[in-house]
C-alpha cells in the first residue's frame, strides 16, 4: 500500500513539474537575442517622391515610439516577441494626424526580422514584401525639431 502511495506521489510531483515545465513555455516565449532590438535611438528614411522623410524611432527592451516630429507626432507601441525573430507591434498611443485614419488604440502589426548588422536592424511586416530599415544613432536622443 505504501508503495502505490509513493509511485501515486511521484507520479503527481512529476505531471504537475511538466505542467509548470509547459506553462512557462508559453508565458514566456523563447526568442534569438541576435533578433532583438538593441534599446537606443534609431533613424527609419521613408521615401517620398520629392525627398525622403525622416522618423526618429527610440527603442527600449518594451517599447517602440516613431517620431514624425519629436515629442508632438508619434506613435508608441509595444514590443511583444512571438517567436524566434518574430514579434508583433501593439499600438499604445497616436498623435500624429496623418496616422489616425490607419492605425488605432490595440492595433497589432506582425513582423519578422530579416537582417541584424552591426549598426543597422531591418525588418519586414509578415505577409509584404516592404522592408524597413532602422539606423541605430546611440544612446543619447536627438532632440533636432523634424517636420
Amino acid at each position: 500500500m505504501i508503495k502505490k502511495i509513493s509511485i501515486f506521489c511521484l507520479v503527481l510531483v512529476l505531471g504537475f513539474g511538466y505542467e509548470i515545465h509547459s506553462a512557462r513555455l508559453f508565458t514566456f516565449p523563447s526568442t534569438n537575442n541576435d533578433c532583438r532590438f538593441k534599446p537606443g535611438y534609431y533613424i527609419e528614411s521613408i521615401p517620398l517622391e520629392d525627398g525622403e522623410l525622416k522618423i526618429h524611432v527610440e527603442i527600449t527592451n518594451e517599447f517602440a515610439t516613431f517620431h514624425r516630429i519629436i515629442d508632438k507626432y508619434y506613435v508608441k507601441n509595444e514590443i511583444n516577441w512571438t517567436k524566434d525573430c518574430e514579434f508583433e507591434l501593439v499600438t499604445l498611443e497616436i498623435t500624429d494626424p496623418i496616422l489616425l485614419d490607419s492605425d488605432f488604440i490595440g492595433n497589432k502589426t506582425y513582423y519578422r526580422v530579416k537582417q541584424v548588422k552591426e549598426t543597422t536592424f531591418q525588418y519586414m511586416e509578415v505577409n509584404k514584401q516592404n522592408v524597413i530599415s532602422l539606423q541605430f544613432q546611440g544612446l543619447v536622443f536627438p532632440h533636432a525639431v523634424m517636420e
